[in-house]
């Protein structure tokens, strides 16, 4: 029979089409899976509340997903997905049991976003741990990185009603330890910067740091 014309170049196109295809197939599906993996900015925030006398702990993570920066009227703020974050306990025992109820639920409840012309920002977040204990964390960076990120307790008045749940099982005060996960595209940056009016060539990745901190004592003794 004879060989149709150009049969052959037809078929090494084809063998060709498929191999890239096999190959480009996998590389979009894991581009994806990175893409679902890493939310634009994310914080997450690992809380333990341990016994200076003995090795009772608390330890529980909170975790929130954001989409972008949202600038109006000169001020930026982060649109994060959920302003509420629940407790995932990692640890078990007596301590754990007496106060979980108290820290099941960590909220985000002040937020502010700050960019500078020379592509320093910073982002100010208000966090209440319970009824009278509230943390701060300020995030500072610039075009390229993180730079620094500081917890700090707003206030350390434990409710009567936790101290009294800690002297129960004979606690008279624990130690606050945070551990502080968070990351940000750049461009989200550029572009809440470019609202402004600020023309800044931001680091087009994902920049992120981690930080782990003693908060200090809180003292479950008096009314």
């Amino acid at each position: 029979m004879p060989k149709r014309k150009g049969s052959s170049r037809n078929y090494n196109q084809i063998m060709i089409f498929a191999i890239v295809l096999m190959f480009a197939i996998p590389t979009v599906f894991l581009t994806g899976l990175t893409f679902v993996s890493d939310p634009p900015i994310k914080l997450d925030f690992t809380l333990s509340i341990s016994s200076a006398s003995d090795d009772l702990e608390y330890n529980a993570k909170y975790s929130w997903d954001a989409t972008g920066i949202d600038a109006n009227n000169g001020v930026t703020s982060i649109q994060w997905s959920s302003k509420s974050a629940s407790a995932k306990i990692n640890s078990q025992g007596q301590l754990t049991e007496t106060i979980k109820s108290y820290f099941e639920s960590v909220t985000i409840s002040l937020e502010t976003t700050l960019l500078q012309e020379n592509g320093e920002w910073s982002i100010n977040l208000q966090k209440q741990l319970c009824s009278g204990v509230s943390m701060g964390v300020e995030i500072n960076g610039d075009e390229s990185e993180v730079s620094e990120i500081t917890p700090y307790l707003i206030s350390s008045i434990m409710p009567v009603s936790l101290k009294s749940a800690l002297r129960s099982i004979g606690l008279y005060e624990v130690d606050l330890v945070v551990k502080i996960e968070f990351h940000i595209r750049g461009d989200l940056l550029e572009e809440g910067a470019r609202n402004l009016g600020i023309v800044i060539d931001f680091w087009t990745g994902l920049v992120s740091k981690t930080v782990e901190v003693s908060l200090g004592t809180l003292s479950a003794l008096g009314d």
